[in-house]
């Protein structure tokens, strides 16, 4: 009896942890340090569906703060998450069917938000060179350099 207890309780943790879309990620309330994580997940792992989350996370922070180089940064990032190639693979018939976390936005016309986002971020801070360097490079189709494939450095 004691085994079969300790088997449920075992069995719904790790049910409990499994909807943990985020399982892994090391929580922060830093808005930079969530948008560093997002990239990984998206960029390198291919969990898009936390790393959306932790997007719209760090913007709610940026905005709530008044941040604008931190809302700048989640803006880049969130265009660089619509153009992430984890979105076309195993996840695309999620967000096919369901959507994306803004409602605006469905899987063909996630490009042009994409767009619509380097443009938000380019109008916060118009003069920095590492933003501007990263929209350049990812509309020629190249890769920057960085601790994400395309995100931060």
């Amino acid at each position: 009896m004691k085994i079969k207890s300790k088997r449920f309780f075992l069995s719904i943790i790790l049910i409990w942890l499994s909807g943990c879309a985020a399982i892994g990620v090391p929580y922060s309330s830093d808005p930079i340090e969530k948008l560093k994580s997002a990239c990984i997940l998206f960029d390198h792992d291919e969990r898009p569906l936390p790393a959306e989350d932790l997007i719209y996370e760090a913007i709610e922070i940026c905005q709530k703060t008044n941040d604008t180089e931190c809302l700048a940064q989640a803006f880049l990032t969130n265009g660089l998450f619509f153009r992430s190639l984890s979105l076309t693979g195993r996840y695309k018939n999620h967000y096919v069917k369901r959507g994306f976390d803004d409602k605006a936005v469905t899987y063909e016309t996630r490009l042009a938000k994409s767009d619509e986002y380097f443009e938000r971020a380019l109008a916060l801070k118009p003069k920095n060179p590492k933003i501007s360097e990263i929209i350049d490079k990812v509309k020629r189709g190249q890769s920057p350099e960085g601790t994400g494939r395309r995100c931060f450095n």
